[in-house]
C-alpha cells in the first residue's frame, strides 16, 4: 500500500519496503534517535527481517497527530522462512526536523 512522502504512514510503509529490499541502513535511518538507542538496528532490522521474503503493509492509517507525535495503525503480513505472520499493531512517529521518525512499535500477532 503506497502512502504519500512525508506523511506519517509514508514513513511506516517506506520502512518496511526498505527491509524487504535488505536496504537496511536506508531502513534504520528512518528511526528516531531514542528507537536507535532502544533497538539497536543490527539486531532489530538486519538480524530480524533476514527470513522475510514478504512484508505487506495491508493498512497504514493515521490514528493521531499532535504536537509532532504520530499514531498509525499498521495491518502487516510477512513471510518469514516460509511461514505466514500477520501482526497488528501501532507505529509511534516524531517529528525531526521536519521527517517522520519511527519512534515505538507496538505490535501483537494478529
Amino acid at each position: 500500500m503506497a502512502a504519500a512522502p512525508g506523511l506519517p504512514q509514508g514513513t511506516v510503509t517506506s520502512f518496511f519496503d526498505l527491509v524487504l529490499q535488505r536496504r537496511y541502513e536506508e531502513a534504520a535511518a528512518l528511526w528516531s534517535p531514542r528507537m536507535k538507542a532502544n533497538y539497536p538496528p543490527f539486531t532489530n532490522i538486519n538480524e530480524r527481517f533476514a527470513g522475510s521474503t514478504v512484508l505487506t503493509v495491508n493498512q497504514a492509517q493515521l490514528t493521531s497527530s499532535s504536537d509532532g507525535v504520530a499514531v498509525v495503525a499498521v495491518d502487516l503480513t510477512e513471510v518469514a522462512d516460509g511461514v505466514v505472520h500477520h501482526w497488528l499493531g501501532t507505529w509511534r512517529l516524531v517529528d525531526i526536523g521536519g521527517r517522520w521518525l519511527l519512534d515505538q512499535p507496538d505490535f501483537q500477532p494478529a
